[in-house]
């Protein structure tokens, strides 16, 4: 394919168990945010939840209407990049039965598109990978994810909207912190890199390069700073605003290996740029809570991995510039 089918990633999106919990941490903790939070859909005899609400109308899940389905969700720009949070509220929707079989987890990665919002759908579905929901949200957007889970373990987003589309002001109207101030220090500047730990890179990669227009793609083997055969085969592209890499094991126990057996194929981390030292970054963990966790070193400096799969089912990448 001569022309790129997407070209930025728009938003990373994690479902998670306790939205509350997870904004505090990230926000209080973490210094990322603020966050704007909002209600989606419907719950039956919950006044409450459906007082400040967007609407979701006509949704098809795995081919079945289901009318409606409920989510809380937050959401937070890192520099060039949207990242998500969503509670499911109900059992109707993708994201329920994700949360239910993988835990925690990088639901999806919203695309734009640079074709027809069809088109792109029909050329996702003959290279085998089908429409799993479509939803009208808020009676103007039509909201497609398209189900990449058993090479990418997550889904891919698309929406189609008016040239005049602009945000729903109940989605700008509460946030977290309420004032919008942020009392810790940012931690991050800009996200960097989504990776995902996968079976077969070069399948993947195949797909994305020759079905889907993007590309290049470099390969390297990458070893833990001080570790012992534990090397992994790193496919990555940086012709998006984000890169992109599929990491496949390829020898030892690493971590890459424990997060394929634990939760198959997904979105592993998410690497971010940072304005501090290692020393600080250390010094961050340390009062956190973290100990020192994997770091790897390449040509472009250093990452230092942190778990936060209980929280989010993934880690967050530090990438220090070597100086």
């Amino acid at each position: 394919m001569e022309k790129a089918l997407f070209t930025t990633i728009e938003q990373v999106s994690f479902t998670v168990r306790h939205l509350d919990r997870t904004v505090k941490y990230l926000s209080d903790v973490c210094g990322i945010g603020p966050w704007n939070l909002c209600n989606f859909g419907y719950v039956d005899g919950d006044n409450e939840f459906n007082r400040e609400t967007i609407k979701v109308a006509d949704t098809i899940v795995e081919g079945r209407y289901v009318g409606t389905y409920a989510v809380r969700i937050a959401q937070c720009v890192v520099g060039n990049v949207e990242i998500e949070l969503i509670e499911p509220m109900d059992e109707k929707s993708i994201f329920s039965s994700y949360l239910k079989h993988n835990g925690p987890g990088g639901q999806h990665l919203a695309v734009d598109r640079t074709e027809a919002f069809g088109t792109v759908l029909g050329i996702m579905e003959e290279n085998g990978y089908p429409l799993a929901q479509l939803a009208k949200i808020d009676d103007i957007e039509d909201c497609a994810f398209v189900d990449y889970m058993r090479t990418l373990g997550t889904y891919l987003e698309l929406h189609r909207r008016p040239e005049d589309f602009s945000l729903p002001e109940v989605l700008l109207k509460n946030k977290y912190p309420k004032d919008g101030n942020m009392s810790a220090i940012p931690l991050f500047s800009a996200v960097e890199t989504i990776a995902f730990a996968v079976e077969n890179a070069g399948a993947v990669v195949e797909l994305m390069e020759e079905k889907y227009g993007i590309g290049p793609w470099e390969e390297e083997i990458i070893s833990p700073v001080g570790g012992d055969d534990v090397s992994v085969l790193r496919r990555s592209c940086r012709s998006l605003n984000v890169a992109l890499e599929f990491l496949q094991p390829i020898s030892g126990v690493s971590a890459v290996a424990r997060f394929l057996k634990s939760k198959g194929p997904g979105i592993m981390g998410i690497t971010m740029t940072t304005a501090h030292n290692a020393e600080d970054i250390y010094f961050f963990m340390e009062q956190a809570g973290f100990d020192r966790k994997t770091a790897f070193m390449d040509t472009r400096g250093m990452s230092v991995f942190v778990d936060y799969l209980d929280l989010l089912g993934a880690y967050l990448a530090v990438r220090i510039k070597q100086q």
